[in-house]
């Protein structure tokens, strides 16, 4: 059974090259020889972002990034600006020459044109500005780090810069390098924690490492262990909101894979969530105003149901039961919740029941606002429940809506993979 996730649709506020009143990065008008002219005369770096019409990435630099009050302030101090679309053959040199072929791609060259950083895909504002401050060398790379760090293990400063950009550069690695950078970081990690002792970690900048890296909570966690039972002195260290959120993280994870996996100390743990860990659950969780426990008791009881025993009519009943105490608080996110998890541990289903609680829950969740790409997810479900029961018919109203929402995203290959769908139901027919 599909799962409801993510497609990753780029809200477009501006598009390339749009900058309003003055707002955000300043891009050149004119020939990228006068850039480099204007560049060497100014004696400043070239930026320049090679884009398409269609790049959702791209947009989102443009709306999200560019307009960024510190990294227009940057870029408009440091650099001559330009925005180049990459498929119109006036920039056939330009793309030939800085080997673009994806988007966005961010260059930084200087007054002659040399290549001094290259950035592949869309990033966030904080990675933007490190990427241009390494390429101009007002700061370390990533590999500069780690080649200092293999002469100054000790260096704690160091270590933690690393480990705090490492997730940043990861992402955008693959294959072999992902996998090999991956080791490093992780060796650099674990000598690190060699170091500490558990309360050496309730400072600030390491309280932000942990944060990144001590992502599953243990048993009996000594994270979580010593935070709670140091809490008024860990919280004047690191701030109550960080606490709160790598504590809620930690223990809601543990129930979370305690009950899947059938292990009843889902049921110990999910007690602190009434006892010593009431405060943070009641500030974070919300329930329309009522029991937190109860609320999650309803949620993790039928996650120990539906993945450790398959048994589906206590899944269903419990999530019944759940949707009936959230009741005006309910979200269409609750019941897509509802939704993924009975799909998940079922696999692909068959079962008329299973594939009519589908229908009615996404059915349910359409009801409310919704972001696109959920709408899409929900009418492509719907539509494979629809075949699977041998509606054709509504199968393929489903499809064909789900269609319509694929043509918002502006991507050609989505809307392409879900005429396959229409095509692959006419078929049977």
């Amino acid at each position: 059974m599909r799962q409801i996730i993510l497609i990753g649709l780029i809200a477009i506020v501006l598009l390339p090259g749009s900058n309003t009143m003055g707002q955000g990065i300043q891009f050149m008008q004119g020939s990228y020889r006068e850039v480099l002219e204007k560049a060497k005369a100014e004696n400043k770096k070239v930026f320049i972002d090679f884009y398409t019409t269609w790049c959702g990435p791209c947009k989102e630099m443009s709306s999200k990034v560019f307009t960024d009050a510190d990294v227009a302030k940057y870029f408009n101090e440091k650099f001559i600006s330009y925005q180049i679309n990459a498929e119109d053959k006036a920039f056939a040199t330009e793309v030939s020459r800085y080997e673009v072929t994806a988007y966005p791609t961010l260059v930084i060259a200087d007054e002659t044109g040399k290549l001094l950083g290259k950035q592949v895909g869309a990033c966030d504002r904080s990675y933007f500005l490190k990427f241009a401050q390494s390429a101009t060398g007002e700061c370390l790379s990533f590999e500069a780090m780690y080649n200092k760090l293999k002469k100054e293990k000790q260096n704690d400063a160091l270590v933690q810069d690393f480990l705090l950009e490492a997730p940043n550069y990861l992402v955008r690695q693959s294959g072999q390098e992902l996998t090999r950078w991956e080791l490093r970081v992780e060796r650099v990690y674990k000598d690190y924690c060699k170091r500490k002792t558990t309360a050496d970690w309730m400072n600030a900048k390491d309280f932000d490492v942990l944060q990144l890296f001590h992502t599953e909570a243990e048993t009996d966690d000594p994270f979580l262990n010593y935070i709670m039972s140091h809490y008024d002195e860990v919280v004047q260290a690191v701030g109550e909101e960080n606490v709160f959120r790598f504590v809620f993280t930690l223990h809601l994870g543990l129930i979370d894979h305690q009950a899947r996996k059938g292990n009843m100390d889902y049921l110990k743990n999910l007690e602190r969530v009434r006892g010593d860990m009431k405060q943070m659950y009641v500030a974070l969780v919300d329930f329309g105003g009522k029991d937190v426990y109860t609320g999650l008791k309803y949620l993790y009881d039928g996650y120990y149901y539906i993945y450790a025993k398959k048994d589906v009519d206590k899944y269903i009943d419990l999530m019944e039961e759940y949707v009936k105490y959230l009741g005006q608080g309910i979200k269409g996110a609750d019941y897509l919740a509802m939704v993924n998890a009975m799909s998940e541990a079922l696999g692909e289903s068959k079962d008329n029941k299973v594939l009519e609680k589908y229908i009615e829950w996404v059915t349910a969740a359409l009801q409310f606002e919704l972001t696109p790409d959920d709408k899409l997810n929900c009418m492509l479900m719907l539509g494979d429940c629809y075949k699977k029961l041998n509606n054709i018919e509504l199968a393929k109203k489903c499809y064909n809506q789900a269609y319509v929402f694929s043509l918002q995203f502006g991507n050609p290959g989505l809307s392409s993979a879900v005429q396959q769908y229409i095509k692959e139901l006419e078929t049977l027919q």
